[in-house]
């Protein structure tokens, strides 16, 4: 969110319009830094940018946003006792504010990309999405289910992606197929 605050307010000094100020923010903290180059690294790794056409998902970053639709399960500032919310305390489905979020805010948004693939970063937000499909408003077959958060904290993700990365890979692969079929 700092990132973000940041580069907008760049620019605004550099007298962008409301909406090249959303979108340049947005390019520049969406995964910002050493955790953008690994969730990169592990997109590379499931052949993503083979299935865009593209020569890296590197270019989903830096380029035009046309390819990439960024959003989290709760995408607003959410705070637990002063703190930054992470998705864990308290569990974001055993709380009900933040279950129904997920339910009607969530759903909707990925009701408007329906051609997308979903790649849920961790735990907490496989979790959202599972419920989304058990409810039968989300369609499982685009969901990377179980794809490990890349954030430095999550001392399992590497184990965790080679333990997938052929399921995921699958899954992308059946996915731009039906999509193009």
């Amino acid at each position: 969110m700092e990132i973000g605050y940041r580069f907008a307010k760049q620019g605004l000094q550099q007298g962008m319009s409301p909406s090249e100020v959303c979108a340049y923010a947005k390019q520049h903290a969406s995964f910002a830094g050493s955790m953008r180059k690994k969730l990169i690294d592990m997109l590379d790794g499931l052949e993503l940018s083979k299935a865009l056409a593209i020569a890296s998902s590197a270019l989903l970053f830096s380029g035009p946003r046309d390819l990439l639709h960024t959003t989290s399960a709760i995408r607003y500032p959410v705070f637990v006792d002063r703190q930054n919310y992470t998705g864990h305390k308290p569990k974001l489905l055993k709380t009900p504010v933040l279950r129904r979020y997920v339910k009607e805010v969530l759903a909707a948004e990925l009701r408007l990309i329906s051609g997308a693939l979903i790649i849920p970063l961790g735990k907490s937000v496989t979790a959202a999405l599972r419920m989304l499909i058990d409810d039968g408003l989300l369609d499982s077959r685009r969901c990377l289910l179980e794809f490990p958060h890349p954030s430095g904290a999550n001392g399992h993700r590497a184990k965790q992606y080679a333990s997938m990365q052929s399921d995921f890979k699958r899954t992308v692969k059946a996915w731009f197929e039906q999509q193009s079929g």
